[in-house]
């Protein structure tokens, strides 16, 4: 319903109310909480597909809203196995961000899962590992998003074979027999190449004042997973 009615599917979640919250809220909560627990390759496409076509809505109604964003280091459970009674007594904090920062969030552990399980079944050092060496390259370097006369998006040239993801989906994980599953065309679309066309875009186009208002949310990683898809 979200991919193919976005606009009327908010309207009507707005127009909702639990508990004091709108139904929006409540359905966006819930669906952020379970996004990454999602199981099947088909289900974690449609999750991810309707997630850019709300993004893509930049909705007032959706960017307003605050939701949960990066787990806060807690010192007093730092290093200790945590039980029941110590959660009650220093339950987890979050950081408190915009529904749409939380959606790209999302979306980038998603292309980046993605990639990692390629690299597993290739035998492949991953692209966690070639992160994690970019980030002690540039270890005290200059932000890669600001202004150096290009795109942007700092220096990418390492991440060059992140421009292959179009085309590379690799869904031989599905175990889907129905029919009408397999007549879906975004049981056949390239997750891959559609996240990585949707993130472009976005920056490409600034949509919901991505550079302003989303990229200082994200975590170092993040940015540096960003910049290497859009390279």
């Amino acid at each position: 319903l979200v991919i193919r009615h976005p606009t009327e599917t908010v309207s009507l979640l707005s127009s909702m109310e639990f508990g004091g919250r709108s139904g929006l809220e409540v359905v966006l909560s819930v669906w952020f909480k379970s996004y990454l627990d999602v199981q099947g390759y088909y289900n974690r496409k449609i999750s991810a597909v309707a997630l850019t076509r709300l993004f893509t809505l930049n909705d007032a109604r959706i960017n307003s809203l605050v939701v949960p964003g990066d787990l806060i280091p807690n010192a007093a459970n730092n290093g200790k196995i945590v039980t029941r009674s110590m959660s009650r007594t220093n339950p987890d904090q979050f950081t408190q961000i915009p529904a749409s920062a939380k959606m790209i969030k999302l979306l980038l552990a998603e292309i980046e899962m993605d990639v990692e399980s390629t690299f597993a079944r290739s035998g492949g050092a991953g692209l966690s590992a070639v992160i994690d060496e970019d980030e002690l390259d540039n270890d005290g370097g200059d932000d890669g998003w600001e202004d150096d006369g290009g795109d942007g998006l700092g220096d990418t040239d390492a991440f060059g074979y992140l421009d292959d993801l179009a085309g590379s989906d690799f869904d031989d994980d599905d175990d889907e027999d129905d029919e009408d599953i397999q007549a879906d065309p975004i049981y056949n679309q390239d997750l891959n190449e559609a996240l990585g066309s949707f993130f472009k875009q976005a920056v490409q186009s600034d949509q919901s004042s991505f550079r302003t208002s989303i990229v200082p949310l994200l975590t170092d990683r993040e940015q540096t997973v960003l910049s290497k898809i859009c390279s």
